[in-house]
């Protein structure tokens, strides 16, 4: 578990697609992940079992992220995860960590996703002793892009996939240091 000032990063529980379900299908959520379509029950399904197992093996996951003054609502998720090239996203980034957050609508523009990402990639560096982590994000989300800049991510370059255009934000465990070391680096 990660506690930031606002929110709680919780580790996944198979039941809990149900509460999930509302963002993986909601079409402005999904607008740069899947062109806006709904995720289907069998791949939430299984995207709940690789943060489980991926937690269990590497110590971090995506984890479901509550405000800790509405613990009842799941209002996405945040963290990090092995990135894993597949037919149309082979960008050579094989085995190279992750960093990424989902948020449901209602909670976008209140700074939720770079608390939760600070946390997580202060988690990376830290104590799991990530030696580089990357946030890939759509060409045209700007919301995204500026949360990666926030936490410290720079931009490394564009890729095309697919006739999209994606572009990779990285910062490695030096640069993070000397953010610590000096927060105006």
């Amino acid at each position: 578990m990660l506690e930031t000032a606002r929110l709680l990063l919780l580790p996944w529980q198979a039941e809990d697609a149900e509460a999930f379900r509302p963002i993986a299908t909601d079409p402005e959520v999904m607008r740069y992940i899947t062109g806006g379509k709904a995720w289907p029950e069998e791949q939430i399904a299984e995207f709940i079992q690789r943060q489980i197992s991926g937690l269990e093996r590497n110590g971090f996951c995506l984890w479901r992220l509550f405000r800790k003054q509405q613990h009842e609502r799941l209002i996405g998720f945040c963290g990090m995860q092995p990135w894993r090239d597949r037919p149309g996203l082979d960008i050579g980034y094989h085995g190279v960590i992750e960093i990424g957050w989902w948020l449901a609508r209602d909670c976008w523009r209140q700074g939720f996703a770079t608390e939760a990402a600070r946390a997580a990639l202060d988690f990376g560096f830290g104590q799991a002793g990530l030696e580089k982590i990357i946030a890939v994000t759509h060409r045209d989300n700007k919301p995204s892009q500026r949360v990666a800049g926030r936490i410290g991510l720079v931009f490394e370059r564009a890729v095309a996939l697919d006739a999209i255009e994606i572009w990779v934000f990285a910062a490695t465990k030096e640069q993070w240091a000397q953010k610590q070391s000096d927060p105006r680096a």
